[in-house]
């Protein structure tokens, strides 16, 4: 026979089983601040965006290495790790603006199997920082109710230097979604 103590446990249990099985899952995601939805294909996207990034003069892109190497009396030592600077998933970019760089770290959406086959894609912001670093991303809580001005204000910014001349570069107005 069960006793009542025991029949308050399972509930307890199975609780704290849900919790553990579904906050593993999702650890580690960082969510999306804003992403711009195009009827192009993932490749298309990215090659667009890299011609703009590449001929702006207010927007720099990070270095694809992962770290950098500080050399001191002959020794070698990691110093920086650029976990989402991979220029595969994530790349990062500065944006120039009146009071220094904003920092936006994005991703075009889908695999890698869907690169050339999908008929759209999408530009994900996964975090935005502005000059004095502030920010972060959807998941870390950086952006919420009660702070939508940083987020509108970092936005504003990688909108009017990246994605409207992404608009006018393929003729279409990239629709947000979330």
């Amino acid at each position: 026979m069960v006793s009542i103590l025991d029949r308050q446990r399972v509930p307890l249990v199975m609780m704290a089983l849900f919790v553990l099985l579904f906050g593993c899952l999702s650890a580690g995601t960082h969510g999306s601040i804003n992403a711009y939805q195009y009827p192009v294909t993932k490749y298309r996207l990215a090659e667009v965006v890299d011609s703009i990034i590449d001929h702006s003069p207010s927007i720099r892109r990070d270095s694809m290495r992962n770290y950098m190497i500080d050399m001191t009396n002959g020794k070698n030592d990691t110093i920086e790790n650029r976990y989402y600077n991979d220029d595969t998933t994530y790349q990062t970019i500065y944006v120039k603006t009146a009071k220094g760089y904003d920092s936006y770290i994005f991703r075009f959406g889908g695999g890698r199997e869907e690169g050339d086959t999908s008929g759209s894609s999408n530009i994900s912001v996964a975090y935005a920082y502005d000059e004095q670093g502030h920010g972060g991303s959807e998941g870390n809580g950086a952006f919420s109710w009660y702070n939508g001005r940083l987020k509108r204000r970092v936005l504003d910014v990688f909108e009017s230097e990246l994605v409207s001349k992404v608009d006018r570069a393929l003729g279409v107005k990239g629709e947000v979604v979330r």
